[in-house]
């Protein structure tokens, strides 16, 4: 999964969110069912506003921090300490002038392997990456007390993705899983940004009424390795780094009207396990036709309601 994302005018205390779900148990009344909403599986590949980002594995339910990828989730956050476990500071690596810089569009790559392990790496540039999410980096575990806030080392090292929870992520993959994007607002979001947000009063910060998400050039296809940590992963499109405004001329797809379609994406795509990576096919054709009938107007946590169908070659799939 490779996209440009412009995450500008996504601030403190909003939400924007793309993630995959397995909706098999959508309650009747919004056809949508996720971890939290009737205990589906959930991949969140962007978790983030322009201080923080988080990505999670969700495959079981369950709220305790027992290893599981339960409700709480196999995580990985940068924004929410003020260091990373390695003594980082994280506000140097994602947000306002920092090494990914937000005030900039920058490119999100996110690969799933066949044995279900995912690697999430943000660029920008076409020089600078930024792995966000791995194998080892993320894990289920307490947050950290407040007595250590301040104090990197007493932000515990994560436990790593279970095999198990790899597994429960090929299972879901190979059923089917659709793909959401919504944008939220809440009251407290310190889970995602406390430490680039906790200076601001809640009633200054954003909203998801006066928030723009505004993704370009989403493609979801087979690739035969995912990006070396510390490489700069290849842009969807060769002039995304140099795409700057409204007026850049990629392929775009502001998140409120391709949420707002609903139906209108039925049979979008289709989804296998393919050797090496998930290999989802992605029709050109049926998102621009999803743009012409998208409604615009203000939303929250709408989901996008394609289902990505698995392709049915059993010779594709992992023993």
């Amino acid at each position: 999964v490779s996209y440009t994302v412009d995450l500008t005018k996504v601030p403190c205390g909003v939400v924007a969110c793309l993630y995959f779900v397995q909706n098999l148990k959508p309650d009747s009344s919004s056809n949508y069912c996720d971890i939290q909403t009737g205990g589906c599986f959930e991949l969140d590949i962007m978790e983030a506003n322009n201080v923080a980002w988080e990505v999670s594995t969700h495959t079981q339910t369950g709220k305790d921090f027992d290893g599981t990828c339960n409700v709480m989730g196999c995580s990985n956050n940068v924004g929410r300490y003020p260091f990373t476990n390695s003594g980082q500071e994280t506000h140097k690596l994602y947000g306002p002038g920092a090494y990914i810089d937000t005030r900039m569009l920058f490119q999100v790559r996110a690969d799933i392997s066949t044995d279900g392990y995912m690697q999430v790496t943000l660029s920008q540039d076409g020089n600078r990456s930024l792995t966000v999410f791995n194998r080892t980096l993320a894990g289920n575990i307490p947050d950290i007390p407040e007595k250590d806030f301040q104090d990197w080392r007493g932000d515990p090292k994560q436990q790593g993705v279970p095999e198990d929870a790899a597994r429960r992520t090929v299972e879901a993959m190979r059923k089917g899983v659709r793909l959401v994007l919504s944008v939220w607002s809440t009251a407290d979001t310190h889970w995602l940004g406390q430490t680039g947000c906790s200076h601001l009063h809640p009633s200054t910060r954003g909203t998801a009424a006066g928030a723009d998400l505004v993704v370009y050039d989403l493609k979801i296809e087979p690739t035969e390795k995912p990006a070396a940590a510390g490489v700069a992963a290849s842009a969807a499109d060769p002039t995304a780094a140099d795409c700057k405004g409204p007026g850049c001329r990629l392929k775009k797809f502001d998140a409120r009207a391709v949420a707002a379609a609903g139906t209108a994406g039925r049979g979008l795509a289709t989804a296998g396990m393919a050797a090496g990576l998930l290999a989802v096919a992605a029709s050109a054709a049926a998102l621009t036709a999803l743009r012409r009938r998208a409604l615009w107007g203000r939303w929250a946590r709408t989901p996008v309601t394609t289902p990505l169908q698995r392709d049915e070659r059993e010779d594709s799939a992992p023993e």
